[in-house]
């Protein structure tokens, strides 16, 4: 049914049409009546050609009587007050909407980060500091972080392509083993198989060090030595560190002779020598020589 009005205008009548209002409930000629089927008579009407005028400022109108505005442009977004309340559930706003806020989740298109108060830790892919120092603390970075490589003052020494330290001045270095020397240099007789000491140096060596042992010299073969054999041999205590074998072809020539060894293990006084030997042949020969025992 319709609310209708009549005005009279001007001395004519002006029929309006307030409201239509559709009835909640149809009826049949033998149809039984209900206290439900009057409610629904009413409870279930619609009342449609409602517009805004016809609604007094003062109306209570509950908001779930209101339908959801789903028309595009209907609502200006000037007028929306109160988005800091949206709830959490109520859907992401779509990225075409959001032209200088990040979305949550992964975004491709930051371009650069400003007035950030709290610097990005490591874990993160930044720095963790604000500053360069704390940055390079946070990264776990020493003073050697800000020197430039280089052999003059304030550099950081680099090996070179050998893997060796280049040319530095190396006067204020501490700590280092330091080499120590003792030689001796003298000759003997000797004309028998068995061994004639004709070096030896008695050296204190101290526990861990490694001793490096050199000698040097030659035989004089007498007459009727051509056809022997000098043996030349360098000992450690009793213990041979190395022999040497010369083959004597003829006499009165001097054979040069050269033994040494690498000896560790060794601490307290120890006596080092070099003795000579022949076999075949007859005559008294001559050994001469110089033995360098270095420690380090």
């Amino acid at each position: 049914m319709s609310y209708k009005v009549t005005l009279l205008i001007g001395g004519r009548q002006e029929v309006l049409t307030i409201a239509t209002i559709t009835k909640g409930q149809k009826f049949s000629a033998t149809e039984t009546i209900t206290n439900t089927k009057l409610h629904n008579l009413v409870d279930l009407a619609t009342v449609t050609g409602i517009v805004n005028a016809d609604i007094d400022a003062s109306a209570a109108i509950v908001d779930t009587k209101l339908a959801g505005i789903t028309t595009a442009g209907t609502v200006n977004g000037s007028s929306l007050a109160g988005l800091n309340n949206i709830p959490s559930g109520a859907g992401v706003i779509p990225a075409a909407n959001l032209t200088s806020v990040a979305q949550k989740g992964a975004n491709s298109d930051i371009t650069s980060l400003s007035g950030l108060t709290t610097p990005l830790s490591v874990a993160q892919g930044g720095t963790g500091g604000a500053t360069a120092a704390n940055a390079r603390t946070a990264l776990g970075l020493g003073t050697a972080a800000v020197l430039d490589v280089g052999t003059t003052a304030s550099k950081v020494v680099q090996l070179d392509g050998s893997a060796k330290l280049p040319a530095v001045d190396g006067s204020q270095l501490t700590g280092l083993s330091a080499v120590t020397q003792a030689n001796d240099t003298g000759g003997e007789n000797f004309s028998s198989t068995t061994l004639t000491t004709f070096l030896s140096q008695a050296k204190t060596i101290t526990s861990g060090k490694t001793v490096m042992l050199v000698a040097t010299g030659y035989c004089t073969a007498s007459s009727g030595g051509g056809g022997t054999i000098f043996t030349i041999t360098l000992k450690q205590g009793s213990t041979v560190v190395q022999t040497v074998y010369i083959y004597v072809v003829s006499d009165s020539f001097k054979y040069p002779w050269a033994v040494s060894g690498i000896v560790t293990g060794l601490s307290g006084s120890i006596t080092f020598t070099v003795s000579a030997a022949v076999t075949g042949g007859s005559g008294t020969h001559q050994a001469l020589g110089n033995l360098e025992i270095l420690e380090f």
